[in-house]
């Protein structure tokens, strides 16, 4: 089951995206897949915006007070599927340009020589730089050992033309009651500001809301580091907050910036995408 965008209780049959028409039995909100946010107002909901329905459904349990009659409260099943998570490990993904892999202990070498070594790189990370080779190994083997759990998710970002790994991204924090993954990453020097990190993050992103099913996927950064940040708005995820020495790092206590993505921005912009490569095929634009 797929969670309804407007009251979060899992009663669609398929995602939000392939949903079309579909009326919530909890909220009464027919599912309308050709909104692009939630500000703009839906024709199969007697005008009113998913922002509307959802401050309505709040306050009276029904998207549209006229609908009262047909509403009812969620089943029990629908409420134990919030949040239901279903862990498939650190499956190889792909993109046009990219491999996320699982490690091997024979990526060590690579892994020293390509980003573990380099104190730039770590400048803002909370691991120590590698001083040699053997320590890489043992960080590795660690990892390959904690592939045998369903629920991590650990991979080596390879660029197809390359054929060896430039860095890593993980989910290095996960709460699967409120369905939250945190993503870390980090990726060499001769591989920065080349797209490579913000298309390995979006697509993790894809994988862990898309398949995996958690509702939020967060990360943040020291803000003397904005590239990073700049990485998470390119990936669709939302700036929320800094907040003051909330964190540390190599360079000590740092303040912390905020950004995520939830399920519900993730859905309404694949929902978006869908219909403007509609339109397109149709030769409308």
């Amino acid at each position: 089951m797929y969670k309804c965008l407007c009251c979060g209780w899992y009663t669609l049959p398929v995602p939000p995206e392939e949903a079309a028409a579909f009326i919530c039995p909890v909220c009464m909100w027919e599912n309308d897949v050709f909104t692009a946010n939630v500000d703009e107002p839906s024709d199969e909901n007697h005008s009113l915006t998913l922002r509307q329905g959802r401050a309505n459904y709040q306050e009276y349990g029904v998207c549209d007070v006229r609908l009262k009659q047909y509403a009812r409260e969620p089943t029990e099943e629908e409420q134990m599927n919030y949040h239901k998570i279903n862990h498939q490990g650190s499956k190889i993904l792909e993109t046009e340009r990219l491999i996320l892999r699982p490690f091997t202990l024979d990526d060590a070498g690579t892994m020293f020589r390509n980003w573990a070594s380099d104190p730039e790189v770590t400048k803002f990370l909370t691991w120590p730089t590698h001083a040699s080779r053997e320590v890489s190994e043992k960080v590795l083997q660690d990892w390959v050992e904690q592939y045998e759990k369903p629920d991590c998710y650990q991979w080596a970002i390879v660029p197809r033309e390359l054929g060896e790994p430039v860095g890593s991204i993980a989910v290095v924090g996960q709460d699967q009651r409120a369905g939250k993954a945190t993503v870390g990453y980090c990726i060499g020097r001769g591989w920065w500001h080349q797209g490579i990190t913000s298309g390995a993050m979006a697509r993790v992103i894809d994988f862990l809301i898309g398949e995996v099913g958690f509702n939020r996927v967060e990360s943040w950064h020291d803000p003397r580091n904005p590239n990073s940040g700049a990485v998470m708005a390119k990936c669709g995820m939302t700036y929320e907050a800094t907040l003051r020495q909330a964190d540390w790092n190599n360079q000590g206590i740092c303040d912390l910036c905020m950004y995520a993505i939830l399920a519900e921005d993730w859905h309404r912009r694949d929902m978006g995408r869908t219909e403007r490569q509609i339109i397109e095929q149709n030769g409308m634009l």
